[in-house]
């Protein structure tokens, strides 16, 4: 892959195994590949003694099946304000900006919490619980929302913790990234100073 800000984003789920059998080449500005593959159902196996890394998903969530879905109580865990308003402001964010990558979810959840929409910076858990409960993001299991949550809290730690206004040219790209993002929410939704 060549290009300006080329990615290359690859889901795989439970039992899939990766197509190795092919080359993939892509030019151009700002080239992305996605590819998700989600395989069977895990079948069952002897129980094994979880590891001490190993986290529970919050009670609050349920998979019955027929795909990912927190209780709604999530959303007012993590936003301070649940209206309609913010929840399009929010949903115009992750529409222009998210793209399938998750450090510009990272982004996004920084944006809104400088711009005072929510309760805590760092929950990321909520912030993904809350997005898929307003509808705005669709998971299709545990692992898919483990690896969001993963992928997230991986950029947030490579970030500094004050504002994303004084934020030095050694994240300039991610703060014009915020900076972007800030300009498509409402004037009412100020930067916090």
């Amino acid at each position: 892959m060549t290009g300006k800000n080329a990615k290359y984003i690859e889901h795989r789920g439970v039992n899939a195994t990766p197509d190795n059998d092919r080359e993939i080449v892509m030019e151009g500005d700002e080239a992305v590949y996605q590819e998700y593959a989600y395989g069977p159902a895990p079948q069952d196996k002897q129980e094994e003694k979880p590891t001490e890394d190993a986290k529970e998903l919050p009670a609050e969530t349920a998979n019955d099946g027929c795909g990912f879905m927190p209780d709604a109580k999530a959303i007012d865990k993590c936003f301070k304000f649940n209206s309609d308003f913010v929840k399009r402001s929010v949903r115009t964010l992750v529409a222009d900006f998210y793209q399938g990558n998750n450090a510009n979810l990272a982004l996004i959840e920084i944006t809104l919490f400088h711009h005072q929409q929510l309760k805590r910076r760092n929950s990321h858990t909520s912030f993904v619980l809350a997005l898929v409960a307003w509808g705005i993001l669709t998971i299709a299991n545990d692992e898919e929302f483990k690896l969001i949550v993963m992928g997230i809290s991986d950029k947030y730690k490579r970030m500094p913790e004050e504002g994303y206004l004084d934020w030095d040219d050694n994240n300039k790209t991610d703060r014009l990234t915020c900076e972007r993002m800030g300009m498509k929410l409402d004037p009412s939704m100020r930067y916090l100073e």
